[in-house]
């Protein structure tokens, strides 16, 4: 991407989260025209279309697809390195749970996005269920956790950082292979297991690496029928009281790789 400026990077950025040329133009306080022209550049560059433009929405492309993972890290990367650099302390650590296997696209990158500007920090991580970090992080023995449901009894603080599509993995000549896109309800009966397993079916996020290894074995998930596809929130959970430094790095690096303010409560 070393051809690629940023801008037109923020700009296909904004226009692939508001899904309108014009309300992208709006937040961006530019002209739509400029916008497209942006766009155009950005797709020269690339050699790809990466919008579908009709005469309400504006979608996707899978290159396009692809391309607002990298691009939201790229001008992560390029936002931190201009930032002022807070002192951190030299021996640092951060507890950290995650979700067990497989892992949300989003967190490893944004570990090792947290590792590359931090080096010195080390990262204890943690493989547990939901309720299991909640209450690690209630006790004080996790700093923060990644979750997909933050209830808990205590209440502890946590922000909402995505919301990741859902697709399934299906094994070789399974009739829902048929379809382009599977609905959650047609799996009642199915049994579930590792994607690595290769038998049964799995619900895995939707992601450019899930595709590439799984291919035409690879299914959109919906739900109830709605042509909307399944989803599944990935959260920031905290214990209480303000955080440290090293914490407020952290958080400040999760953010930015999510593309937008989260939400916290």
């Amino acid at each position: 991407m070393d051809r690629i400026r940023s801008e037109d990077l923020r700009d296909f950025l904004t226009v692939a989260e508001e899904g309108d040329f014009a309300r992208a133009a709006q937040r961006l306080g530019r002209h739509p025209m400029l916008l497209k022209e942006s766009v155009r550049e950005l797709e020269r560059d690339m050699g790809a279309p990466l919008l579908i433009v009709n005469a309400t929405t504006v979608s996707l492309t899978g290159a396009g697809d692809a391309l607002v993972i990298s691009a939201r890290a790229l001008l992560a990367s390029q936002e931190a390195s201009r930032a002022p650099r807070t002192r951190l302390p030299a021996n640092g650590q951060l507890r950290i749970g995650v979700p067990a296997a497989p892992l949300p696209p989003l967190v490893p990158r944004i570990l090792s996005a947290f590792r590359a500007l931090f080096p010195r920090i080390a990262l204890n991580i943690r493989e547990a269920s939901d309720g299991a970090q909640l209450h690690e992080l209630e006790a004080g023995r996790l700093d923060i956790g990644f979750v997909h449901s933050a209830q808990s009894p205590a209440a502890l603080p946590w922000e909402a950082l995505t919301e990741e599509p859902l697709c399934v993995i299906l094994p070789p000549r399974h009739p829902l292979l048929t379809l382009r896109t599977v609905a959650l309800e047609l799996l009642a009966a199915e049994p579930f297991i590792l994607p690595s397993a290769g038998l049964g079916v799995a619900i895995v996020p939707c992601d450019p690496d899930t595709d590439d290894q799984y291919g035409a074995l690879l299914r959109p998930l919906t739900v109830h029928g709605r042509p909307a596809p399944a989803t599944l929130p990935l959260l920031l959970a905290r214990g209480k009281g303000p955080p440290g430094v090293v914490l407020s790095q952290f958080l400040d690096t999760a953010r930015q790789f999510a593309g937008h303010p989260p939400t916290t409560h």
